[in-house]
């Protein structure tokens, strides 16, 4: 059967999805279509979330269901959503963070999530021994003139 994603959270901005590559899901999308090979796996990225969101799974149609079956296959909550530190890079902090769920359809056609994943942005200062040393050299340079002229001064 097919099913769709549909999100309830708040903020999203669709022309940055858009330019990103991925599917808004805020009115809904089709993850997988009728007649998919199964099993299945997909990625669904949800743009700039800055607050935990809940993820609606649903048949995007219930015409091959038994009659008074609901659509909803199941809600899933994305209960905490890492922010990227600001200190590190203002601009992804202001953005918010890409979630990325990993969803599947098993063998037997039973929708789950499988997990989810937050990319943040972690920068490697790289320590130069050499500049190192030299710098504190002439800290202990500067530091002995600085005695030495003191001494002078008593003298």
């Amino acid at each position: 059967e097919a099913a769709a994603a549909s999100t309830a959270a708040d903020g999203d901005d669709a022309a940055a999805a858009a330019r990103s590559g991925t599917v808004p899901y805020e009115d809904g999308a089709d993850v997988f279509v009728k007649g998919s090979v199964l099993p299945a796996t997909k990625r669904i990225t949800f743009p700039q979330r800055k607050a935990p969101f809940i993820v609606d799974a649903h048949y995007a149609s219930t015409d091959d269901l038994p009659p008074n079956t609901p659509s909803l296959i199941g809600r899933y909550r994305v209960s905490e959503v890492p922010q990227p530190d600001p200190d590190v890079d203002p601009e992804a902090a202001a953005k918010g963070s890409s979630v990325k769920l990993k969803v599947k359809l098993d063998a037997n056609g039973l929708f789950r999530v499988d997990s989810a994943e937050v990319e943040l942005k972690v920068h490697e200062w790289v320590v130069d021994k050499k500049a190192q040393e030299e710098q504190a050299a002439a800290a202990a340079a500067a530091k002995a003139e600085k005695q030495s002229a003191a001494d002078a001064a008593k003298a």
